[in-house]
């Protein structure tokens, strides 16, 4: 077929064949990973300047899911001939669907980049014709060339996803895009913190966004550095109104935004060691439905229906009674988008800790919560220790477990930070290659 190759300035680009030359490329369509696709590429079209700093290649690499550790669908490479700031695109007519590269650095080369056909959401893109936009400066001079992909088939039922917290991330995306790198899979969910000090941060929740992944806000109503004995944030204050004005500029500035948001109100609300937790700070978990519901019609009443309220006990009550169980705390159906569950491997790093399986971990709490709904869920924080066993075997089981025994849980983001203990996926080699190795099959 004709390729539409033209001279596009700093850099070229070649897609995969029309639909029947499709026997040709190694593409895995298996049931492991579920992926059903035909893809048909219409002629690119060409939007360009600086011609001069063209260099071209019509070669184009082999592809393989089971050689190279890509799940990914959309192979596309592109040459630049100097070094250069690259963004790269995904629009379904003018929506931004997925930013795969956002002013990045590439030096001079070739380059090969793929998209997953999943949106920024981590959702399946539905069956349509998508145009990828590539763009690429240096100093003044301007490049662009853009083409279309039709997506005729999309079948992806487990629709599994990996997201991270990453310190620092996503006020600056460098941190996250390394360990992107390092696993091999696009974060589909950026995890992050603020307290009642910051009001709704567009920066992290755009960067997080044009990075292609959804932005997890984690609102802690307190003060971090007052301990869990704080009266002007008891439930009860909450529920009659005392943080209002400040709740409904956070409504507001989100719903501004207009992008997707996931907002983790209360997490861990069932232990000890945060201000709302149910039984600590003069709350019962009665205050925490009251608290809940209160928060959550000041976002209705705003209009911002592009936040999605996610609920987060954690995997085990602290103190572990029966008016302290997860259930008390469910605000109800009609108030809750998301379910998730907080838990991790300490190993033998504590005392009090052992070293324990995933199933162990979270089996319990998920019995728990797919009893309450039928709610969507996953992992909204995750971890596994170095010391007490063997980390890479412990993830591997940690992703071979949820599709087996937990399917409820769709996605995982993994608390990547050395803490309260190494929690990273690469505080060792092997675990990393575990990581990897799993995530890109999940």
């Amino acid at each position: 077929m004709s390729r539409g190759r033209k001279a596009v300035g700093l850099f070229e680009t070649a897609w995969l064949p029309k639909v029947n030359d499709l026997r040709n490329i190694p593409i895995r369509l298996t049931s492991l990973t579920a992926l059903a696709l035909i893809v048909s590429l219409l002629t690119p079209t060409v939007a360009a300047s600086a011609t001069s700093l063209l260099s071209a290649s019509a070669a184009y690499p082999s592809f393989s899911p089971d050689r190279d550790g890509y799940r990914d669908l959309l192979p596309l490479r592109y040459r630049l001939s100097a070094t250069s700031t690259i963004w790269v695109r995904v629009y379904r007519g003018t929506t931004l669907v997925r930013t795969l590269r956002n002013g990045v650095t590439a030096y001079a080369g070739t380059h090969t980049l793929t998209w997953n056909g999943r949106m920024g959401t981590g959702a399946a893109a539905p069956a349509a014709t998508y145009k990828w936009v590539i763009t690429a400066r240096k100093g003044t001079t301007t490049a662009q060339r853009y083409g279309y992909a039709k997506l005729t088939r999309r079948a992806l039922p487990t629709n599994r996803w990996v997201g991270f917290y990453v310190p620092g991330a996503p006020l600056g995306i460098t941190a996250l895009a390394s360990l992107e790198a390092k696993v091999g899979e696009a974060a589909a969910v950026s995890t992050y913190f603020q307290s009642t000090s910051q009001g709704f941060t567009s920066t992290q929740a755009t960067n997080a966004s044009d990075h292609g992944a959804v932005p997890l806000t984690t609102l802690e109503m307190w003060d971090p550095a007052q301990g869990v004995d704080q009266p002007a944030y008891r439930l009860k204050a909450i529920a009659s109104g005392a943080w209002d004005a400040y709740l409904r500029r956070y409504a507001a500035s989100a719903k501004a935004f207009g992008r997707p948001v996931r907002l983790r109100l209360f997490h861990e609300m069932n232990g000890n060691w945060y201000p709302w937790g149910g039984t600590v700070n003069g709350n019962t978990p009665a205050d925490f439905v009251a608290a809940w519901r209160h928060v959550r019609s000041i976002f209705t009443a705003a209009g911002a229906t592009n936040v999605k309220f996610v609920w987060t006990p954690n995997v085990e009550s602290v103190p572990n009674t029966s008016a302290n169980a997860i259930a008390k705390y469910w605000p109800g159906e009609a108030y809750v988008d998301y379910i998730a569950l907080d838990g991790y491997n300490f190993g033998t790093s504590r005392s009090w800790s052992s070293w324990r399986s995933f199933g162990a971990i979270f089996g319990p709490a998920y019995t728990s919560v797919t009893a309450l709904s039928p709610k969507p869920m996953f992992i909204a924080e995750i971890g596994c220790a170095t010391v007490g066993g063997d980390k890479a075997a412990w993830i591997a089981d940690m992703f071979r477990a949820i599709p087996q025994r937990y399917p409820r849980i769709a996605g995982v983001s993994w608390f990547n930070a050395n803490k309260e203990c190494d929690w990273r996926v690469e505080s060792s080699t092997s675990s990393l290659a575990s990581f990897r190795a799993q995530a890109v099959a999940y």
